[in-house]
């Protein structure tokens, strides 16, 4: 296996993590901006719900669940349990009253997404370890460490991607 498909694959897993640990936290979070939305009297109750599941580090819950509550389990899986809980707050501590419910459940549920993207790196390197081990061994055979900066590039151009889509979302929606 050459060193792009390394660095490829670990992207499209990083994307996978992504997607499977933003599922409930997108329904959480229109549910309860379309509640919000309904009844000003929850905005604020709605907005501490988000802030106290954001008090949650994904890498702190990453421990505890493989340490203490899944000892030897799917570590894949630990991650998704993991931002799952930690990213629940997010669409909910970010509402804006002023927004219209669709442009404010789309510009929150694609900045979930690039932030939940970036920490899937943190989560992978934590909890996989194939990263790192991955990279070592590729710098090794090759003395190069472009790859590496490949792989910087492209998790870059990801989480840019998403941020231009946030950015139309919210001149484009009313």
């Amino acid at each position: 296996m050459n060193s792009f498909s390394i660095i490829f694959s670990g992207v499209l897993q990083n994307i996978w993590l992504t997607v499977l640990s933003c599922i409930i936290p997108i329904l959480v979070g229109v549910v309860l901006t379309y509640a919000s939305k309904n009844n000003v009297a929850l905005a604020k109750p709605i907005k501490l719900f988000g802030y106290i599941f954001e008090s949650f580090s994904p890498i702190v819950l990453i421990v505890v669940l493989f340490y203490c509550l899944f000892a030897g389990g799917n570590r894949f899986l630990i991650c998704v349990i993991s931002f799952s809980i930690a990213f629940m707050g997010y669409i909910p501590s970010r509402l804006v009253q002023e927004r219209s419910l669709v442009k404010d459940i789309a510009v929150n549920s694609v900045d979930l997404l690039s932030h939940a993207f970036k920490w899937s790196f943190c989560a992978r390197v934590i909890a996989l370890m194939e990263l790192l081990g991955s990279m070592t061994r590729i710098i090794q055979s090759s003395n190069q460490t472009g790859t590496v900066w490949l792989g910087l590039l492209m998790s870059f151009a990801i989480v840019l991607l998403l941020k231009a889509v946030q950015f139309i979302l919210e001149e484009k929606l009313n």
